[in-house]
């Protein structure tokens, strides 16, 4: 069984997809960006509500949408969805990726930078992809065949090429052509783990988050301490990664100004354990500054920043910054 959570604002959403998810083809139905999120419908099209500024729910408008509107030509044939700061991509069943909203530094992958309200194709990815990882404004795409390849802001190094120079259309990931699983795209770094389960990550590192022991930005992969073995999953937050071993243990670096780490009392560029989670975790989520995973149990548990109550989903009110990982409230799916 797939297990994906997803925070939205101050609500942890959980999902549970099988091998093959609801509409029968394997992909992640639900995808939340900045202010906006988008679903994969039964019937394998796309709806998307929130704001709309940069064209991000891709009906062809600008207008903010409280209610689910349909994506643009996407009413069916879509495997999945991700969603980044202010652009979305979907992968489609026959092959290809298809992306929409803000392009300022070629996200949309179409060869331009100009903002599309509609999808478009990404150039030259016309193979069927395996995995789709969203950033604040890159894109990265595992293909079927396991080779990575990034497009758009890459400022900080986080498409992978070797160079900080922004790409309009995908390029490779330097040493990583194949044997890719799955990837994430957080602000400014992306992270993968490998067939061998082996995590690697790149971009930016100002607070540790690439778990190399170092605060250098990095325009190549290098390996995060300690997870050269045994790694299942990866989330990349704002400045902060964290990972989940095949026997479910979480470890989490970076960055940690509201114990969005876990059980440490200060940031660390390499991976330590978060207190109490030894075992038993299927799926971890990062965002800027807090955590949440789903255990085996099916409970979500969180901690980090609860300023908006995205930690405790209003169990106990504001809690501000913590300091230690702390199980504010659990959640029964």
């Amino acid at each position: 069984m797939r297990i994906a959570v997803c925070v939205l604002g101050g609500i942890v959403l959980v999902g549970f997809l099988s091998a093959c998810s609801s509409n029968g083809r394997p992909g992640n139905d639900l995808a939340t960006g900045f202010r906006h999120t988008c679903v994969v419908t039964a019937v394998g099209g796309i709806k998307c509500w929130g704001s709309n500024e940069q064209g991000q729910l891709g009906n062809g408008g600008n207008a903010d949408s409280a209610t689910p509107v349909d994506v643009s030509g996407l009413t069916k044939g879509v495997t999945g969805v991700a969603a980044g700061g202010n652009h979305s991509c979907a992968w489609i069943e026959r092959g290809g990726v298809k992306c929409w909203g803000g392009n300022g530094r070629g996200a949309l992958g179409n060869g331009v930078t100009a903002d599309s309200g509609t999808p478009v194709d990404v150039v030259g990815l016309d193979d069927r992809v395996a995995d789709l990882a969203v950033g604040r404004n890159h894109t990265c795409a595992v293909t079927v065949e396991g080779s990575l390849k990034c497009w758009g802001g890459n400022y900080n190094g986080q498409l992978g090429d070797g160079t900080t120079t922004d790409r309009t259309t995908p390029v490779d990931v330097i040493g990583l052509s194949s044997g890719i699983a799955t990837v994430s795209g957080s602000g400014d770094h992306t992270c993968a783990v490998t067939t061998e389960g082996i995590a690697k990550c790149w971009g930016g590192n100002w607070k540790g988050q690439l778990g190399d022991g170092t605060m250098t930005d990095r325009t190549t992969p290098v390996n995060v301490i300690g997870l050269t073995m045994g790694v299942d999953s990866i989330s990349g937050g704002g400045a902060h990664s964290c990972a989940v071993s095949k026997e479910g243990g979480v470890k989490c670096w970076g960055h940690n100004f509201q114990g969005q780490l876990g059980g440490r009392t200060s940031g660390g560029g390499t991976p330590a354990d978060v207190a109490g989670l030894s075992s038993g975790v299927v799926a971890v989520s990062t965002r800027i500054s807090h955590t949440c995973v789903v255990t085996i149990a099916s409970e979500v548990k969180c901690w980090g920043s609860d300023d908006a109550g995205q930690v405790s989903g209003g169990c106990f009110g504001d809690l501000g910054g913590i300091e230690a990982a702390l199980e504010i409230c659990v959640l029964r799916t």
